[in-house]
């Protein structure tokens, strides 16, 4: 940095790292990516392996809010994922027979849509 710097031209530079710091994303799109495709891997193994449980709604409810919360403190994307997420568990709530499909569209589709769209935006 230059050493005339004005107070106030030294006040915008840390204000625009601090700015540019609380922006975080810890990897990038492709690992958005794989776990979606894992996750409907899994979601077709256990259709095969295992009956379907109540337990697995309240664990994507909270991913759901999960993302809305990180959200705040990394890119927007995120809190939209969890909106995502929500509304499609809301959706899965009216169709309980439907749960392996609405899982595969909730966690691994919008999942691999999410990577796609981040790493083509910041990549």
């Amino acid at each position: 940095m230059e050493k005339n710097l004005t107070s106030a031209e030294e006040l915008r530079t840390i204000r625009k790292i601090m700015e540019e710091s609380t922006k975080f994303l810890s990897f990038s799109g492709l690992a958005g990516i794989f776990p979606g495709l894992f996750a409907i891997a899994g979601a077709l193994i256990a259709y095969f392996l295992i009956l379907d449980s109540g337990n697995i709604r309240f664990f994507e409810g909270t991913v759901g809010l999960a993302l809305i919360n990180a959200g705040k403190f990394t890119y927007n994307e995120v809190f939209y994922l969890g909106i995502l997420q929500i509304i499609t568990l809301l959706v899965f709530a009216f169709f309980p027979a439907h749960g392996l499909l609405f899982r595969i569209l909730g966690f691994g589709i919008l999942h691999i849509v999410y990577g796609s769209y981040m790493y083509r935006k910041y990549e």
